[in-house]
């Protein structure tokens, strides 16, 4: 994978890789999924009538095989709502935490198997009569609870966590094909999900960025867009939809597109993974059985490729430099400095001072600023205190074999917008907000007032904007 985000962003990048996210491959019996099989299948096995109750003989006999062998391997059984539940890969998260002891890598082995009770699409006999008044018993399909068992595995060709879903009842596949036109196949691929991972250097940056990308890139959902990330056109009836959430407290925005998703989020804070969900293989020009698995790892890394170029035109130096001066910084002790308060009075007389014309010239020292400040501070310390948080972000700076500290080219330009940002802009806004009936002159109204008007009105139509946007 090698786009424009990569080669903007190469000095803070680490390294980069794409990979199988997730894959969910089912297998099913073709002569199983109408109820006539069903009714083939059960004479076949010796039962003439037809009923729940000997649909029912079948799932018992399937959870009494499985407890037998659970109960001779020692594989310990969990019923899911007593666990504490929960979706979004829970499962997996559980098994992680509560078996960690045993992820060896080697071997075969399983760890555990979960039992719960989902809905799904499966068969039931229903007692009719007929226009003779005989009865008789009719297979129908239905959507019902039935119970399921996660066998949760490790697979030493796969080299990782697998899991095994069973039903314990007949299930119906629904009312889409999963057959090839070109082949008959019992395996096929339900669900794929392709993720390009990007490992930053710095975890700060890294948050950053994905803030940035969060705040300039959120109308990438629109349907234009997505279609021409999933390479596709946009046809009358099909849908595109982008949906804003969280991942373990970690923002995330998914745009969908005809039941195929992308979405980018920050994992764990330090690496930014994209990934893309295939659902609809059919519409993305891709086959079922799962031995065109390949194609979808590459239609998969295509599309967040392309998603990733639009996402390409970020200015960094506004990444990096902003974050230095809003938050902690470590020095060469590895303490932690907090960043200017310039809500603080001695710390804005403080910046005022430094930015005189004389200390330009010639520098200053701590003594120089003692005197000039007397009422803001009272011993040298708290300048020094106060002048450390400025010195570790490169705003000034003290000469070697020196004894006088400058201001730096970028800590002007820095101060200069603090100062004028905190009192031009950010107090008087605040001020009129919280006024109830500001004070005018009918004849000669105010235009510092007007001014105001107007930067409250471009707010407001900005946060409407991007709140219909969302």
């Amino acid at each position: 994978m090698k786009n424009s985000f990569l080669n903007q962003f190469s000095e803070n990048i680490k390294f980069n890789y794409f990979c199988f996210d997730r894959v969910i491959i089912r297998g099913y019996i073709l002569s199983l999924f109408s109820p006539g099989g069903i009714v083939r299948f059960l004479r076949a096995i010796g039962f003439k009538g037809l009923s729940n109750g000997v649909m029912r003989i079948l799932t018992d006999q399937l959870n009494g095989h499985i407890q037998k062998v659970a109960r001779n391997n020692n594989i310990p059984i969990h019923w899911w709502p007593s666990e504490g539940g929960g979706t979004d890969g829970a499962k997996s998260k559980f098994v992680e935490q509560k078996y960690a002891n045993a992820f060896t890598g080697k071997g075969n082995h399983v760890f555990c198997i979960l039992t719960d009770k989902e809905p799904v699409r499966t068969f039931a006999c229903r007692q009719l009569t007929s226009k003779a008044g005989k009865p008789y018993e009719r297979i129908y399909d239905c959507r019902k609870p039935v119970k399921q068992y996660y066998i949760y595995l490790h697979d030493a060709l796969l080299g990782g966590l697998c899991y095994l879903k069973i039903s314990s009842y007949l299930f119906d596949k629904g009312k889409y094909s999963t057959r090839s036109k070109f082949l008959y196949h019992d395996w096929y691929s339900s669900q794929v999900e392709v993720s390009s991972n990007i490992v930053f250097r710095s975890a700060r940056f890294c948050a950053s960025l994905f803030e940035r990308l969060l705040d300039k890139f959120h109308r990438l959902g629109l349907p234009d867009t997505i279609s021409q990330i999933f390479n596709r056109r946009l046809h009358r009836r099909s849908t595109s939809k982008t949906f804003w959430r969280l991942y373990d407290n970690n923002a995330c925005i998914k745009h969908w597109f005809r039941g195929n998703s992308i979405k980018q989020y920050n994992k764990t804070g330090y690496y930014i993974r994209t990934e893309t969900t295939i659902n609809n293989p059919k519409s993305l020009g891709l086959q079922k059985p799962v031995l065109f698995l390949q194609a979808y790892l590459w239609e998969g890394v295509a599309c967040n490729d392309r998603f990733l170029e639009c996402c390409a035109d970020v200015d960094i130096p506004s990444i990096s430099e902003g974050e230095r001066y809003t938050k902690p910084v470590s020095d060469h002790l590895g303490r932690n400095i907090t960043p200017p308060d310039f809500r603080k009075d001695r710390q804005t007389a403080l910046a005022q001072e430094l930015l005189k014309p004389k200390y330009h010239a010639y520098g200053f020292r701590t003594v120089d600023l003692l005197n000039s400040l007397p009422q803001s501070f009272r011993n040298p310390a708290q300048i020094r205190y106060e002048m450390n948080k400025l010195r570790v972000r490169g705003i000034v700076e003290k000469k070697k074999n020196k004894s006088f500290y400058i201001v730096t080219d970028m800590g002007w330009k820095w101060l200069w917008l603090s100062i004028c940002s905190e009192g031009h802009f950010k107090k008087p806004m605040i001020s009129r907000c919280t006024k109830k009936q500001p004070s005018h002159n009918a004849e000669q109204p105010s235009k510092i007032e007007t001014a105001y008007s107007l930067l409250d009105q471009g707010l407001s139509l900005i946060t409407q904007e991007l709140a219909l946007i969302s």
